[in-house]
């Protein structure tokens, strides 16, 4: 979960393991099926490194066009934030007076959401060319920085999720119907 997955390193890297780990047990009769990762985005969904930002700059790039057109959708007149040069463009971060720009922290998230799934996708179309007829391609997780129905349509034969029973220590974690509460909502999320 502690990855950078905008670094070309680090996927280069990624892509070998899977490659590797997908040719080596492709044929094991005991494998039926494959996780991707383990809860993408679980313990931080911000990303400050140089990869990022330069991922960052990309994605608007790609999506606005003209620094023009960033401008004017992220409303930067406000308080001289206004872009001259992609360069100044970075991954959000605290302003002084103002917090950040609301525009662009949308955009931000936008942003993470497709790094994950990219980064998913990556894996899946690798492990799609190895895996044997019935199993299964997942992860487990349903995080809130990620677009979870985009990355299971198009990436994943199925979500799954982590149920910790650790959790459910104290009062405050019983449900309405009296069940500890994190069997509670697993069973809630099954059955819709």
């Amino acid at each position: 979960s502690h990855r950078c997955v905008t670094n070309p390193v680090f996927l280069a890297y990624a892509d070998r393991v899977t490659q590797a780990m997908a040719e080596h047990y492709a044929h094991e009769p005991a494998v039926t099926g494959w996780q991707i990762d383990n809860e993408l985005n679980c313990e931080t969904d911000e990303f400050h490194s140089e990869a990022d930002g330069h991922a960052f700059r990309q994605y608007l790039r790609k999506k606005f066009g003209t620094l023009d057109a960033l401008n004017k959708a992220m409303g930067t007149t406000f308080w001289n934030q206004t872009y001259t040069h992609w360069a100044e463009v970075d991954v959000p971060r605290l302003t002084p007076g103002t917090g950040r720009n609301p525009h662009i922290m949308v955009e931000y998230i936008r942003f993470v959401s497709e790094s994950a799934i990219s980064f998913c996708e990556m894996q899946a179309a690798i492990l799609r060319l190895w895996r044997k007829e019935g199993d299964f391609i997942t992860t487990n997780g349903l995080f809130a920085s990620i677009d979870n129905h985009r990355m299971a349509r198009e990436s994943l034969d199925v979500y799954t999720f982590d149920c910790y029973p650790n959790f459910a220590y104290g009062l405050d974690n019983v449900s309405p119907e009296g069940d500890l509460r994190d069997r509670w909502a697993a069973l809630k999320l099954i059955q819709t």
